[in-house]
């Protein structure tokens, strides 16, 4: 008898485990906290990345979560 080794490609798996990352938006979530962290320390983040900070930051203010 042949010993079959049944287990998922990995490089596939990580594809679909990042994409649920994605489908939930932790990593974007993640990604601008992180760019916004760097924009509060004094780090130069570039124009286009300063306007779409300060574009989040305008939604989240226009609507608050309600705890």
């Amino acid at each position: 008898m042949s010993h079959r080794d049944l287990t998922k490609d990995p490089i596939d798996s990580r594809r679909h485990a990042y994409e649920k990352l994605e489908t939930g938006g932790a990593a974007q979530e993640a990604i601008f906290e992180a760019f916004q962290m760097l924009a509060n320390q004094g780090f130069v983040l570039g124009d286009k990345m300063e306007d779409v900070l300060s574009r989040r930051q305008a939604i989240k203010a226009s609507r608050p979560k309600n705890h």
